[in-house]
């Protein structure tokens, strides 16, 4: 009996788990090298009664932001040096309080 490769995702929106099977080996690759990460598979879907996906035979994966780097939190702090325009910063400061 031949063992089937397989993996389970998760439904991004019902998160309920889908388990999928996988026919060539470049794909168990990709799978195991997208742990964690968000994927969209293709393939034929079985599903149960209230239409919900259970099962899909895998024909392509394809990881969604791969090789796109995340920028650190240093990257996302900081200051906006035109945020109060023309003012100088105690102009702006000084505006604010008045009200």
């Amino acid at each position: 009996m031949h063992k089937e490769n397989k993996f389970v995702i998760y439904h991004s929106l019902t998160r309920k788990a889908i388990t999928c099977a996988i026919a060539s080996d470049s794909d168990l690759q990709l799978a195991a090298n997208s742990l964690g990460r968000k994927v969209v598979v293709l393939g034929r879907i079985s599903v149960n009664v209230k239409n919900e996906p259970l099962r899909v035979s895998v024909a392509s994966i394809r990881v969604l932001g791969a090789g796109k780097r995340l920028p650190s939190a240093a990257e996302l702090t900081g200051s906006d040096p035109f945020f109060v325009g023309d003012m100088t910063t105690d102009e702006y400061i000084r505006g604010i309080r008045r009200g």
